[in-house]
C-alpha cells in the first residue's frame, strides 16, 4: 500500500476495535507532537543510551490512540464524501446521457441524413460521458473543456459534417447549421445558417 492509499473499509474497521472508545485527539495534542518530533531530530544525541528521546517517544506512544483514532475518523470521513460525489456525478451523468439520447432520437425522427449525422455526434458524445471519456477532473483546469470541444468537432468529422470556421467566428457547416453566440442570452446556440451572421458575436 502506497504512503498516499486510503484504508479500506476492512483496515477502517479493524482499527476501530484496536482503539475501543478512545476519543479524538485535540488539535493541541497534534501540534505538540509535531514539536516532540522536532525535539527528537535535533537535539544532540550521545554515543550510548539516548533517555531524552526514549521519553519523548514514550510521551507520543502513550498518546497514540486519539491521534489514530483522529485520523480514522477524518478516513472515514473523506470516505463518505468520496461517495457522495461518486452518487451525484453518477446521477448528473445519467441525466445528461438520458437528455443527450432523447435529442439524438429527435434528430432522427425527421429521417433527414444531416440530422442523422448529428444524431450520431451526439450519440458519441453520451458514450464519451458513460465511458468516462470526458470528465473534467481528468486533466484539469479549463484544458478539461476545451477537450470536450475538441472531442466533439472530432466525432462530427468522423460522421462525416463539415465543420467550417466563418471569418466572424461562427461554426458552422456552411449548409444549414451554425453555432452561434447569443449576445442576449450570452449564451452559445445552435441557428439555422442564414441566421448566423445575427446571431453571432
Amino acid at each position: 500500500m502506497s504512503a498516499r492509499s486510503s484504508l479500506s473499509a476492512e483496515q477502517r474497521a479493524a482499527l476501530a476495535a484496536a482503539l475501543g472508545d478512545a476519543k479524538s485527539a485535540s488539535a493541541e495534542l497534534i501540534v505538540s507532537f509535531g514539536q516532540t518530533v522536532t525535539n527528537v531530530r535535533e537535539h544532540e544525541h550521545p554515543k550510548w543510551e539516548d533517555l531524552y528521546c526514549l521519553n519523548l517517544v514514550s510521551f507520543m506512544g502513550e498518546r497514540m490512540a486519539p491521534v489514530l483514532r483522529r485520523l480514522l475518523d477524518a478516513e472515514s470521513e473523506a470516505e463518505r464524501l468520496r461517495a457522495t460525489r461518486a452518487a451525484i456525478v453518477a446521477e448528473r451523468d445519467a441525466q445528461i446521457i438520458a437528455w443527450l439520447l432523447k435529442k439524438a432520437r429527435e434528430h432522427r425522427s425527421t429521417r433527414r441524413r444531416q440530422h442523422a449525422e448529428q444524431a450520431d455526434v451526439i450519440e458519441k458524445l453520451a458514450s464519451k460521458i458513460a465511458r468516462d471519456a470526458v470528465r473534467p477532473d481528468n486533466l484539469g483546469g479549463a484544458r478539461s473543456y476545451w477537450e470536450a470541444i475538441a472531442n466533439a468537432l472530432n466525432a462530427a468529422n468522423d460522421a462525416g459534417m463539415h465543420v467550417g470556421i466563418d471569418l466572424d467566428g461562427t461554426l458552422t457547416d456552411r449548409d444549414e447549421w451554425s453555432v452561434v453566440w447569443d449576445r442576449t442570452a450570452e449564451r452559445w446556440r445552435v441557428a439555422g445558417y442564414d441566421d448566423a451572421e445575427g446571431g453571432a458575436a
